[in-house]
């Protein structure tokens, strides 16, 4: 899995590009690099496009291992926005997995789109956080309880 990582100052997001066939340490990879950026600065957002990544090997433990991950970077992002772009229905389909699996890792507002266009309208919408006060355990317990019944 290869990515590039776009951090224009025009534009009011981080584009990172995926591309190739996907594996869980390169998506493990591609978010530490963002994070750990000298650029990187919390309530950034960032549009994630997978449109070019190949998915077909990708499991559902797969995205369950990528929401665990979000936990340790929770500081850093906990006052992000993150749009995760695929517009082919498994790519789609696994966003909206993820999305709704890391409701309950991290504080960052996630949403899945099958167009970009639509990722960067709601990116650059005005947002006002208030997100890194969020109790991550009540979340967490909250996610394991639904997920039970």
């Amino acid at each position: 899995m290869k990515w590039t990582i776009k951090w224009p100052n025009s534009l009011k997001y981080i584009q990172v590009d995926l591309l190739g066939i996907f594996s869980l340490a390169g998506a493990r990879s591609a978010s530490s690099e963002i994070v750990e950026n000298t650029n990187w600065k919390n309530g950034d957002s960032i549009l994630i496009d997978s449109t070019k990544l190949d998915m077909s090997n990708a499991r559902s433990c797969d995205i369950e291992s990528m929401t665990r991950m979000m936990e340790p970077l929770d500081r850093e992002i906990c006052m992000s926005k993150i749009a995760l772009v695929g517009s082919s229905d498994i790519q789609f389909g696994l966003a909206r997995q993820f999305q709704t699996l890391a409701e309950g890792h991290t504080s960052a507002i996630i949403r899945a789109f099958r167009r970009a266009a639509d990722a960067v309208e709601w990116l650059t919408t005005t947002f006002h956080p208030d997100l890194c006060n969020v109790d991550l355990a009540s979340v967490s317990a909250r996610s394991r309880m639904l997920s039970v019944a």
